[in-house]
């Protein structure tokens, strides 16, 4: 990976970690609506954990967790 691809993917895991945190359940059912395989939504565990601890998180609607896959 060169470093114009290294930056790029920092950038796009901070906004991720971001939108996690502003709208926690929002993103985590944008996640599980992307069409992602399972195994892809399970690599990215410190978002979703992101924002299960977010303030304003509702694990009723929490679509990952309602369909077990993280």
């Amino acid at each position: 990976m060169n470093i114009i691809e290294a930056k790029r993917q920092k950038g796009l895991k901070y906004m991720a970690l971001k939108m996690a945190l502003e709208a926690p359940n929002e993103t985590l059912n944008a996640i599980y609506q992307s069409g992602m395989p399972e195994d892809e939504i399970k690599d990215l565990k410190y978002i979703i954990n992101a924002a299960r601890r977010a303030p304003g998180y509702d694990p009723e609607k929490d679509l990952i967790l309602k369909m077990n896959i993280a």
